[in-house]
Order: structure tokens, then sequence, then C-alpha cells
């Protein structure tokens, strides 16, 4: 089951989508339907800001939850 995020959550995920215009990091496509995703897991006490976030598309994201599809987060 899903929980609502705050409402600073949410801006911080449309903040980091609109700073890298809805490009998806791992496949560099662009998507309206694009995530904000944690860099370090918001389950885990990852903070809510653009800073520690980046854009991925739908697909992307969900292979890298489910651990078929990696990003190199060194460059952050």
């Amino acid at each position: 089951m899903s929980k609502k995020r705050p409402p600073g959550h949410v801006k911080a995920q449309k903040e980091v989508k609109e700073r890298e215009g809805y490009m998806c990091l791992r496949c560099g496509g662009v998507y309206k339907d694009a995530h904000g995703h944690h860099l370090l897991y918001y389950s885990e006490g990852g903070p809510a800001n653009y800073h520690t976030m980046a854009t991925k598309c739908p697909e992307c994201h969900r292979k890298y939850h489910a651990k078929k599809a990696n990003i190199d987060i060194i460059r952050f």
C-alpha cells in the first residue's frame, strides 16, 4: 500500500523533473509522466529534496526497483 506523500515531497519531485526537462537519467527519453526518483530511498529516510533526486521514466524506474537496471550515482 502506498502512502500519500507530503506536499514538500511532491514539490521536490516536480522541481527535479522540471530541472531535467522530464528526461530520464537512464535511457535519455523525455516523458511527461516521468518520476522523481530518490537516489537515497525515501523509505529508508532519504530526504525529499531535488538535490537528492533524479528523473526516471516509468519503465526505467520499475526496472531499477526490480533490480533489472542500474544507474551510476557516482556523479551525484
